[in-house]
């Protein structure tokens, strides 16, 4: 995908998301097509309002030709089965969600690929053939659910999931690998993918900024822990504020192509999601009470 962004999207009171792709300054200059995908979805399931994003980026060498088709069909993998969560007749809770959302997100994945593959050889691959077959369409996935009460997140691979919350304080809800080198990453096209996961479910208490980001973005600035990308940050949010989501959504596409240009060369997608305090946190405020139990604290690519 290489778009100006898709409109922002509104949950009803849980905030609103936007988000967009850029094929990265590299693949401009090789003629390779951006292979990083998002997806937003908002609306109500079972009467409740619901928010989901998903980010995902394919691996970009010759063993992932197919990786930017792998990227589409795992955003939306992860945003119908982030849908089903308490929904429709399977009513798994999100308590079980870190158990169970790996292991559908990452079979329906496999499943959803095979069936591309025999659209386009017009057989099924034979059982030695799968792995190297499933390689082709390795992508990394990044997902995020907001309801009423929680948020829910998940991650395989690289990327961040950055949470600027409503105190200003900046957060990495799920932490980053630490014994992969280099460019390597998790894969959804692992084997062991079911085991690689990230996930956490949060309160969505005060509400806050929140990030999906394929690392095309923090590359950029010299990686997510750097000042300058936690700048960028806190900037998205002053903008946010005195410009409004029109704006901002509208002036993402220049400055993520910019980014790329002058820092990582790699496709970039952010996707951004203002979350609206929870019902019990806006009437804490109202009142002055607190609540004294806080809650809050390879493949290569």
């Amino acid at each position: 995908m290489d778009c100006a962004g898709l409109p922002p999207v509104h949950g009803a009171d849980l905030g609103w998301a936007f988000g967009c792709s850029r094929r990265g300054a590299s693949h401009l200059r090789k003629g390779k097509p951006c292979q990083d995908a998002y997806a937003l979805w908002s609306g109500n399931a079972q009467e409740f309002p619901h928010l989901i994003a998903a980010v995902a980026d394919g691996h970009g060498d010759s063993l992932h030709d197919l990786s930017q088709i792998g990227a589409s069909l795992a955003t939306q993998v992860a945003v119908q089965e982030l849908l089903a969560i308490n929904t429709g007749e399977r009513k798994e809770t999100e308590g079980e969600f870190s158990r169970t959302f790996p292991y559908r997100v990452t079979e329906r994945w496999r499943s959803c690929v095979e069936a591309d593959a025999v659209r386009r050889v017009g057989a099924p691959a034979q059982d030695a053939e799968k792995d190297s077959l499933i390689r082709r369409y390795g992508t990394t996935l990044l997902a995020a659910r907001v309801s009423a009460s929680s948020i829910l997140l998940s991650q395989i691979g690289d990327g961040d999931i950055v949470l600027l919350g409503s105190d200003a304080r900046l957060s990495y809800p799920l932490a980053t690998e630490q014994d992969l080198i280099g460019l390597s990453t998790y894969s959804l096209a692992s084997r062991n993918a079911i085991s690689l996961w990230k996930t956490a479910v949060l309160p969505r208490g005060g509400g806050g900024l929140l990030l999906l980001a394929s690392d095309g973005l923090s590359d950029s600035f010299g990686g997510s822990d750097h000042p300058e990308f936690q700048r960028f940050v806190h900037s998205l949010r002053e903008r946010i504020d005195e410009y409004g989501i029109g704006k901002v959504a509208s002036s993402l596409p220049s400055w993520l192509s910019q980014f790329s240009e002058r820092g990582s060369g790699d496709d970039i997608t952010l996707v951004l999601a203002d979350i609206l305090p929870s019902p019990d946190e806006e009437e804490t405020e109202k009142t002055g009470t607190e609540d004294t139990d806080d809650a809050r604290d390879g493949t290569e690519d």
